[in-house]
């Protein structure tokens, strides 16, 4: 009797160790990452997406709401306020907590941000500099000076160059309107110095750079051209058209596909060729872009009707729409999926701290289990002799 009841308990161990793996299986799936940060301009607070629901997790609130970028590790945020307020600063936020851990004062409106690939510096082109801060202290070290009007920006993926789109613009003589003669500057971050400045087209908004770090894009609004920069030669190797005027840009994490934003539309870009083999209909002005790390999904951002739209990568079709805040950021890099952690789900008002709970058959739960694992067995068991 000892004998079977021993052999009905290591039958009721492997029945159990089913149940917590296919539980914990479970409880990953739906409260686990990676986050999509969505900053809405026009309320100023940030929308926080579970990227594997599609669902606001929470809603933070913040100064204005602007750039965003989150750090390798995914433990912090990085949001660039600017705007009618003249709150122009940069929010770090705990990305477990969903709280405000510290507040840099920047010189000027924000207008893009982006960290290092180690996660040591945080870079924000603000006013007509970029500003370099250190993430352990969270003060500026440097600001390097730029051409007029910064925008978004790009790290290297070693780390040693942030490319930057400037718009450069002046002003003609006889009829005052401006000139966009657009320009991508390249800055050394070993020296904190402008190295290189490429002519790109008119009014360069969005940028992006492929993960081995030989291809730059920047998308030229007023033209409606995206040019593809060789970063070996820091010159223009192609410039492709994208209807409509672009926004934004991303590149899948194996670099074969880029996506480009314009109005109403969503380019799928071979990279290989430089060419658009998809156009994915967006029915709302879509400007802020993004890709998963499993290059699985792309996120945009709509400005006309405050939601962000979900496209799946296999098929280029939209999959979900997902309601935000008010007109969600239109400049920089608006939503920044962070690497896989876990988050519990928190409501939309609430500000206390977020952690995620185990799964209820952890722990002393697992005992119960194997216990009526046990018993279940041995019930069969009598009932087939």
């Amino acid at each position: 009797m000892l004998r079977n009841m021993g052999r009905y308990l290591i039958y009721g161990f492997l029945i159990a160790a089913a149940l917590v793996l296919i539980t914990t299986m479970a409880n990953a799936t739906t409260s686990s990452g990676p986050f999509a940060y969505i900053a809405n301009f026009g309320d100023g607070t940030l929308s926080v997406i579970n990227t594997q629901t599609n669902t606001v997790t929470t809603t933070i609130p913040l100064a204005v709401g602007g750039p965003v970028a989150v750090n390798p590790a995914g433990t912090l945020v990085y949001v660039a306020n600017g705007g009618p307020s003249g709150s122009d600063n940069l929010s770090v936020l705990n990305a477990t907590t969903n709280t405000v851990t510290a507040t840099i004062v920047l010189d000027g409106n924000p207008a893009g941000v982006a960290v290092s690939p180690d996660g040591s510096k945080v870079y924000v082109s603000n006013g007509n500099n970029v500003s370099v801060i250190d993430t352990a202290t969270n003060l500026v070290t440097a600001n390097i000076p730029m051409g007029i009007g910064p925008g978004d920006l790009v790290v290297s993926p070693d780390g040693s160059k942030i490319y930057v789109t400037d718009y450069n613009s002046t002003s003609d003589q006889l009829t005052m309107n401006p000139i966009y003669n657009g320009t991508v500057e390249v800055i050394d971050a070993a020296t904190n110095t402008v190295t290189s400045i490429i002519t790109v087209g008119k009014w360069p908004m969005g940028i992006a750079i492929s993960p081995d770090g030989t291809k730059v894009y920047s998308t030229n609004y007023e033209d409606g051209t995206i040019s593809v920069i060789d970063t070996a030669t820091n010159t223009v190797t192609a410039t492709m058209q994208n209807p409509y005027g672009s926004w934004a840009i991303a590149v899948n994490p194996t670099g074969t596909r880029v996506y480009a934003t314009s109005d109403y539309n969503i380019s799928v870009i071979d990279a290989a060729t430089n060419t658009i083999i998809a156009n994915v209909y967006d029915q709302s002005l879509p400007q802020g872009l993004a890709v998963t790390p499993d290059g699985s999904k792309i996120y945009a951002t709509n400005w006309e009707n405050n939601t962000v739209t979900v496209i799946d990568a296999a098929t280029n079709t939209v999959t979900a729409t997902i309601t935000v805040g008010n007109f969600p950021r239109t400049s920089g890099q608006f939503i920044v999926p962070a690497p896989a952690m876990s988050k519990s789900v928190s409501t939309p008002t609430s500000s206390a701290a977020s952690t995620a709970k185990p799964s209820p058959f952890i722990g002393a739960g697992a005992i119960g289990a194997i216990i009526i694992g046990a018993m279940l067995f041995m019930l069969v068991k009598r009932k087939r002799d």
